[in-house]
């Protein structure tokens, strides 16, 4: 089994060393003591397993976790906080937090409870190894807003999609990708279809016959929503055939 890697996210330097030395034996661990930083480290070291002070500078945890979130991000998150209030706690649940810690707190209990998320992880499916980083590019390339909500759909479905595509996509994707996302799935519809039509109007059409076959008169239809998601999949199936066979 590979080495899970954790990112210690902590604004206390002598706690962040601590859990540095005392994970670094059994986990790839990466430190910060800034959200921004942890926002940066969540995208490029993409860690399996998150401890995030919630009380970090620059940018706090909350507003780190709900960035990652909507961009797709879930790692198992062990969150810790020095008070407690109503709206932490309803907004820790909407992000989907594993569990919540409170400060101060011993670093063998936080070691205990990220062993049990590491080991929650263990027994959880193997999500499919496919790059929504790559997918991201092609999306841009056809002229998707990365600031519009169906380009973050997309990204997050497209993969869902891809290990069934026998799934009913109304009845099914949609209200996966809404639930992840806290939407319904009829909001996760339209903010697809509204994205679609907006990089479909801004096209350039050399690079949407690279996913696309032009209708007879030579233009780009414009792609349905299953459309635009079996083009994902035809993407993310290539990408899967490049790593095993190149």
């Amino acid at each position: 089994m590979a080495t899970r890697k954790l990112l210690i996210a902590e604004s206390n330097d002598e706690l962040r060393q601590t859990l540095a030395e005392l994970f670094g034996e059994h986990y790839q661990v990466c430190i910060c003591r800034s959200g921004d930083r942890a926002l940066e480290l969540l995208r490029s070291f993409a860690p399996d397993i998150v401890y995030m002070d919630l009380m970090l500078p620059q940018i706090d945890g909350i507003t780190v976790l709900q960035t990652a979130l909507q961009e797709g991000i879930r790692p198992g998150i062990l969150a810790a906080c020095g008070f407690e209030s109503p709206y932490i706690s309803e907004a820790l649940s909407r992000l989907q937090v594993d569990y919540i810690i409170k400060k101060p707190c011993a670093p063998a209990a936080i070691a205990g409870h990220i062993d049990e998320i590491a080991g929650a992880i263990d027994l959880a499916p193997a999500p499919p190894a496919l790059s929504r980083t790559e997918l991201s590019g092609v999306l841009l390339q056809l002229s998707f807003g990365s600031h519009r909500d169906g380009y973050r759909y997309l990204i997050y479905g497209a993969p869902l999609f891809a290990q069934n595509i026998q799934q009913t996509v109304t009845k099914e994707l949609y209200p996966a990708i809404g639930k992840h996302f806290g939407k319904s799935g009829q909001q996760v519809e339209r903010s697809i279809r509204s994205a679609i039509e907006s990089a479909w109007d801004q096209r350039n059409e050399a690079v949407w016959r690279r996913y696309f076959t032009p209708a007879p008169n030579g233009m780009i239809p414009r792609p349905t929503n299953s459309k635009m998601l079996h083009a994902m999949v035809r993407v993310l199936e290539s990408q899967q055939n490049t790593k095993k066979y190149g």
